[in-house]
């Protein structure tokens, strides 16, 4: 090869590197303007010619999220872990669109597979417990939970869910302490649940 082809190749690798590049910007900003079609479309475009990307196919899959596409949003979520295992925010997409599908077996599996990867991971422990809750396992929810909390005290979700466990456990005081420390932290549900059980 010549020094001119290889100068003619590399300033193609330039170029194509370039407009791959503005395909994954352009689908952000798709993705940010509400327009997630095109944003889908931008993101394939980079995929076919990056297929190793795990970032482009989670972003692709929140565009599929966002517009109720949950069965392709949960396989590009999957593909972006299978990419790159050791992403937390990959197995969350997962399990978040597993909880949607009210598929709380699989949920706590991925929630478990983030918390191998970061143990103090306060989201996880949280979306865990509401599985378990879903599920009617009131002594594991509590347990995440408790950890949760532990992990991240303003998370009011976790005292909201804690609180409700708790009264149906006949702890009215724990419970409605939870309440009203979830009500702080914005929990706007936690109001009504302090109507019904805490006066």
């Amino acid at each position: 090869m010549d020094y001119l082809t290889k100068i003619a190749v590399f300033i193609t690798a330039i170029v194509l590197f370039g407009c791959s590049k503005n395909q994954t910007e352009q689908g952000d900003e798709f993705f940010h303007s509400g327009q997630y079609d095109k944003a889908i479309s931008a993101y394939t475009d980079y995929i076919q010619e990056h297929p190793k990307d795990g970032e482009t196919f989670y972003n692709r899959g929140r565009a599929y999220e966002e517009q109720g596409q949950l069965e392709e949003a949960y396989e590009d979520f999957k593909q972006a872990a299978q990419i790159n295992p050791n992403e937390t925010s990959y197995f969350m997409g997962m399990g978040m669109i597993n909880f949607k599908l009210k598929k709380y077996d699989a949920v706590v599996s991925n929630m478990q597979s983030v918390l191998n990867l970061k143990n103090n991971h306060a989201e996880a422990y949280f979306i865990m417990g509401r599985a378990h809750y879903q599920k009617g396992e009131f002594r594991p929810a509590l347990e995440n939970f408790n950890n949760a909390i532990r992990y991240n005290k303003n998370l009011g979700g976790a005292y909201l869910y804690r609180g409700v466990i708790n009264i149906q456990a006949k702890k009215q005081e724990k419970g409605c302490a939870d309440l009203q420390k979830a009500l702080n932290l914005g929990e706007k549900n936690a109001n009504d649940a302090i109507q019904k059980y805490c006066k």
